[in-house]
């Protein structure tokens, strides 16, 4: 194989081979151009060493040029080679992931592809799109020509691989744009939430596929409420139980990072499917103890609290059984300490009054509507250090040791401090 210096230095063997494929992709014949943008699509997607040199005009104008091909293989594989140059390097700076070989109007061919051409056709566009929408300019304009659209057709009808780039091209715009701006109608925010979720199913818990799916849903989720949005968008999860299974597993078996997001997404649903998640908890083993794990070693207080919840959810019906589990992975002394230490952290963590959101006509959840603006109720967090003395109170109702480890850990001055901290609170 040859050396990044080869393929780059003009004059050398390898560059006039790589030169004599691009020369190729002007030429008049449709095989050979297919076969030319083939090969460079193959090149690019190995050699990400060489891409970021070779984004220049000279190379990417024929690709971009190749879109319009009335041979749609011609233009797929064009697709191909022009998705895998614009690759986004993670050892770039911020201020490199401008695409300035990209003009205005170039991705236009892309996004049309990705909407009228088959399904097939229309993921390899996304896929190059995906790269390409990290730089603002290009995803501005993508947004202007009805991106989305494309989009949510390969999120619902496409591959596995397909469904990641989707993902992958979404958060790309979530990360440029409000939510309201790229999702505009209630029901395509509903579609994309169950879509993702949907994608999730049977994955694995460390796979590369899903951690693009996940981001997406956690920004979702956490999503402020719009004219567009009218309740919050975890309630298309709520009113799917059967989505939240794969949540559970990566929860259960994913990296550190793979289950704070499952425990930001499933912390959400508390309130509307509490008997579903405690089921669904102690159903997976390993799912308490990893849960715990996550309340105690994470640094994210609403990864911390959103695992609270989601034990109080399981110890409605099953405390007992987590006391036994904590106990017999050796972490229940160590968890009780952590959650005093909640408490004192957190002795009166609420929302004034005055910051509440009202909510008008509940007569059902589509009429839901917030007066507060981009107000987002985290219940993660909003109840902090009660939600930990409502665990602790659990946990020694079932087992009398760990009352002694309470008290050793400072528990009944937090108490006290927390009632004090009440009483004040009320004479004012």
């Amino acid at each position: 194989m040859s050396s990044q210096s080869d393929l780059l230095q003009k004059g050398s063997p390898a560059n006039k081979g790589l030169r004599c494929l691009v020369e190729v992709l002007n030429s008049s014949i449709e095989e050979a151009q297919e076969c030319a943008a083939s090969v460079l699509a193959d090149l690019f997607s190995i050699r990400h060493d060489i891409c970021d040199s070779l984004a220049t005009d000279e190379i990417v104008n024929p690709c971009i040029k190749l879109l319009t091909s009335k041979t749609q293989v011609v233009a797929i594989q064009s697709a191909r080679a022009l998705g895998a140059l614009s690759r986004p390097n993670k050892d770039k700076s911020p201020n490199k992931t401008k695409m300035s070989y990209i003009a205005e109007g170039d991705v236009k061919p892309l996004i049309k592809m990705a909407k009228i051409s088959s399904i097939g056709s229309a993921e390899t566009a996304v896929a190059a799109l995906a790269n390409l929408l990290s730089d603002p300019l290009i995803a501005e304009e993508a947004l202007a020509e009805d991106v989305v659209l494309a989009l949510t057709r390969v999120l619902g009808e496409g591959s596995l691989s397909g469904k990641k780039n989707a993902s992958c091209a979404l958060n790309q715009l979530l990360n440029h744009f409000p939510v309201g701006d790229v999702l505009v109608e209630k029901s395509q925010c509903q579609f994309v939430v169950l879509a993702l979720a949907e994608s999730l199913v049977g994955l694995d818990s460390n796979g590369i596929n899903i951690s693009e799916s996940l981001d997406v849903l956690v920004l979702l989720t956490k999503t402020k409420l719009r004219v567009n949005c009218t309740y919050p968008l975890w309630f298309a999860l709520s009113e799917v139980p059967t989505s939240l299974e794969p949540f559970v597993i990566f929860l259960t078996n994913g990296s550190p990072s793979i289950q704070d997001n499952a425990i930001q997404i499933l912390s959400r649903l508390c309130r509307d499917q509490s008997v579903t998640l405690g089921k669904l908890l102690m159903g997976r083993l390993g799912s308490i103890t990893s849960l715990v794990d996550r309340i105690m070693r994470s640094s994210s207080i609403e990864v911390k609290i959103g695992g609270v919840s989601l034990l109080l959810c399981a110890a409605k019906e099953y405390k007992q059984p987590i006391v036994n589990a904590l106990e017999a992975s050796g972490l229940l002394n160590e968890f009780i300490c952590v959650l005093v230490g909640m408490v004192k952290c957190h002795p009166s963590y609420k929302l004034l009054e005055n910051e509440m959101p009202k909510l008008k006509n509940i007569t059902g959840r589509n009429s839901i509507h917030l007066e507060v603006d981009d107000y987002s109720l985290d219940p993660a967090t909003t109840l902090a250090g009660t939600l930990c003395l409502w665990l602790l109170s659990v946990i020694a109702s079932c087992s009398t040791s760990s009352r002694y480890t309470f008290m050793e850990a400072g528990g009944v001055e937090a108490l006290s401090h927390k009632l004090e901290s009440y009483a004040i609170s009320s004479q004012v």
